[in-house]
């Protein structure tokens, strides 16, 4: 912070060499007052003062934004002005900016807050109501080409008898008829591989269940649990939302123009998206919450699903492979939540 300085001088006006005397003060926030006859003449700040050179008879002139002239033979004093300007900049820009820095923070701060409401809450909105008008066309293709790129890199074909596929097939046929519509629900079998003990819902309905998850059940009602969050992310159209998300400007174009061709090409390229990315978390917690009221429609333990949900956890960290857990809630989050459903009706 810098002491205010005055110094006396003489005022001439634009085109003229008549003066008159006057007074100029800078204040510690760099704003410079004209004073002549006991009045404001101008008002400014210093990084608007120009300097034109050396003056006669050892005079040291200053010139002001409307043109006039201020003279004084007070050398010092127009050097620290001099320096002052000098700290501040040279720009008349730079000078309102720093006069209104308080209203600048203040527009990033409402900036900051309506991109943080945009993400948080518009953008979402938007993906649920877009991903409901997507033609289940382009949901068919995102399923089918997800499972084309995971059969070619990742799985390999289910090692299940037909016995133990039977009994899962069973208790998926009701989650598929408690979701209201069966028809759109498809069990897929694979052998996981490096995914390991797993299942994934894909946005076309169908649901893949590895080789490795009914292996690590102690019982149907385990496998049972698992699918139903699974058919969770269907019902709730997460696949479709995460896509629209992570593209909604292209997407917003294909749902508008109604282009299903345009749609049906855009999809093909999606199945990165959805392996890339995973679910997000509050997706995860949505399809859970799905899971627990199917599992009470049942009268099946919400214990089941804490026991395998541990179990798989244990399974990931010990094999230090690739897990799609890894964008679900913490284990301990996902437990409390049925725990506490376990003795509600």
């Amino acid at each position: 912070m810098f002491n205010p300085i005055s110094v006396a001088g003489i005022l001439r006006a634009p085109d003229s060499a008549r003066g008159g005397h006057a007074e100029m003060t800078l204040d510690e926030k760099g704003k410079v007052t004209v004073r002549s006859g006991g009045a404001d003449i101008s008002r400014f700040h210093v990084r608007s003062l120009r300097v034109p050179g050396a003056g006669a008879g050892g005079m040291r002139p200053l010139l002001l934004p409307d043109g006039s002239v201020f003279e004084t033979a007070d050398a010092a004093a127009v050097d620290e002005i001099i320096r002052r300007r000098t700290v501040q900049g040279t720009s008349l820009w730079g000078g309102l900016v720093d006069a209104k820095m308080h209203y600048a923070v203040a527009a990033v701060a409402l900036v900051a807050a309506g991109a943080w409401l945009a993400v948080t809450m518009l953008l979402p909105f938007a993906a649920r109501k877009a991903a409901e008008l997507m033609p289940d066309t382009v949901a068919r293709t995102v399923g089918e080409e997800t499972l084309r790129s995971l059969d070619q890199g990742v799985f390999t074909g289910s090692n299940l008898d037909a016995a133990r596929r039977g009994a899962v097939q069973k208790r998926f046929e009701k989650i598929a008829a408690y979701a209201g519509d069966a028809r759109k629900f498809t069990l897929v079998f694979r052998h996981g591989n490096t995914v390991g003990a797993n299942a994934f819902a894909l946005p076309d309905g169908s649901i893949v269940v590895t080789d490795e998850l009914v292996e690590l059940a102690e019982n149907y009602d385990e496998i049972a649990a698992v699918l139903a969050h699974e058919a969770g992310h269907v019902v709730n159209r997460h696949g479709m939302r995460m896509v629209v998300q992570d593209s909604i400007i292209t997407l917003a174009v294909v749902v508008l123009a109604g282009d299903l061709f345009s749609a049906s090409s855009l999809a093909v390229a999606l199945p990165a998206v959805l392996l890339k990315s995973g679910y997000s978390r509050d997706f995860e917690r949505e399809a859970d919450r799905y899971a627990l009221d199917y599992m009470r429609s049942q009268k099946i333990d919400p214990a089941r699903m804490s026991a395998i949900l541990k179990r798989m956890t244990e399974k990931a960290g010990s094999t230090g492979g690739p897990s799609l857990l890894s964008t679900h809630p913490s284990y301990e989050e996902r437990e409390e939540i049925f725990k506490g459903g376990a003795g509600t009706k």
